[in-house]
């Protein structure tokens, strides 16, 4: 999978995948599991984990579990039905991550904080 990752080290030097929740290495990885619902929810206790051991947990497991049976969800749908490749599955699991209202009290559309590489 070399041609694989040169193709995504491209885009992420350009910038065109760092907005992601997923990027489609994590798409790939996720998907050939044997057990995606639980390398989704490892996914996002990662994701939103404290920055310290003093802090308080930034989301607890309940919501983890229904954004992660949500993108299971769509995870599914995206490879079974749609038969789309790992950066296509990768798109469309942002724009699904993207409608979610996680704050309608607020006023705005409140998301939670993208994962961006570093």
């Amino acid at each position: 999978m070399p041609e694989f990752e040169s193709v995504q080290r491209k885009l992420l030097q350009y910038g065109k995948l760092t907005e992601y929740v997923f990027k489609p290495s994590d798409v790939r990885d996720i998907w050939a599991s044997s057990r995606v619902k639980d390398e989704l929810v490892k996914f996002f206790q990662e994701l939103y984990k404290p920055a310290s051991q003093y802090e308080q947990e930034k989301v607890e497991y309940n919501k983890i579990n229904i954004l992660s049976e949500y993108q299971l969800y769509n995870l599914t749908f995206c490879k079974n039905e749609l038969m789309l490749d790992d950066f296509k599955t990768a798109a469309v699991l942002d724009i699904m991550w993207k409608l979610l209202e996680f704050d309608p009290d607020r006023g705005s559309r409140a998301l939670l904080k993208s994962h961006v590489p570093s």
